[in-house]
């Protein structure tokens, strides 16, 4: 029988959405299918901090360009010796991916649970480069 997967999900923040409470529910129910399943945030945690039936840590980013962000996701990410990265919203794939290429996880995909409104878009245009780096 394979092994289970090790899968860490990763958004922007914990405070009350949409992919908020869905991707807690998923990792619960990833875990109770038998694979191990974290929560990461690149930002303080949120309001649903607590709350949770699902393993978390936070990178607790607080500045825009804090790029000693991607070294604490990596090491965390290496910790937990992580198969599969799945980010979620365009804040998590832009820390989160290149967070798991230097951790050299094998794979790494992306969810966007929202239209992206214009702003978001010119971003996602300014880090074109950062889709490379994304499996699925």
């Amino acid at each position: 029988m394979p092994r289970p997967l090790r899968i860490v999900h990763v958004l922007p923040d914990l405070r009350i959405g949409g992919a908020e409470v869905f991707v807690p529910w998923l990792v619960t129910a990833l875990r109770d299918a038998g694979h191990e399943s974290w929560l990461f945030t690149v930002r303080d945690r949120g309001q649903l901090t607590g709350t949770l039936d699902c393993p978390t840590w936070s990178a607790r980013r607080t500045k825009r360009a804090e790029l000693s962000v991607l070294t604490r996701m990596a090491w965390q990410l290496r910790k937990v010796n992580a198969d599969v990265v799945n980010t979620h919203m365009f804040t998590a794939m832009a820390w989160g991916s290149v967070a798991a290429r230097m951790a050299r996880v094998p794979v790494v995909t992306f969810t966007q649970h929202t239209e992206l409104d214009v702003s978001e878009r010119i971003a996602q245009l300014a880090t074109a480069g950062i889709a490379e780096l994304i499996d699925v």
